[in-house]
């Protein structure tokens, strides 16, 4: 008997030992899940602000595009009529024209002029309204 005794001492340690070893295994799966959930409600967040900034910054940009449309239409209209601006002198439009041609050898250190290999050069420039209305 005293080694049937012994044996299930020895079984009920490693049971113990089992027990405890599973429940700090199961309070570290706990703690990294907690950590990893707020990870995910974090990183979440951060894409709903992102998205929400990018979608901002689209409607910016085509809320810019078609300001400007409008602002080019409703100066043209006003300037014809005589009827005041609602468009100050010191407002800047960026012009850009377009020049066909078939030599790729233009001046690379101008501001005015870029060379590419479809013949086509794009040139840029920024008018105030009151040197558009030169023009």
């Amino acid at each position: 008997m005293d080694t049937i005794s012994i044996e299930l001492n020895k079984l009920k340690l490693e049971n113990e030992l089992i027990k405890k070893n599973l429940e700090d295994k199961e309070r570290k799966h706990a703690s990294y899940k907690e950590q990893l959930s707020r990870e995910q409600r974090f990183l979440k967040r951060r894409l709903d602000q992102l998205s929400l900034d990018f979608a901002m910054s689209k409607r910016r940009s085509v809320s810019e595009c078609s300001s400007s449309s409008t602002i080019s239409s409703s100066y043209s209209t006003t300037s014809l009529s005589s009827a005041p601006s609602p468009i100050s002198e010191s407002d800047e439009v960026d012009v850009i024209g377009y020049t066909s041609t078939q030599s790729d050898t233009d001046d690379h250190s101008s501001v005015q002029s870029a060379s590419s290999d479809s013949g086509v050069i794009m040139s840029t420039c920024r008018l105030t309204l009151s040197e558009m209305d030169v023009m």
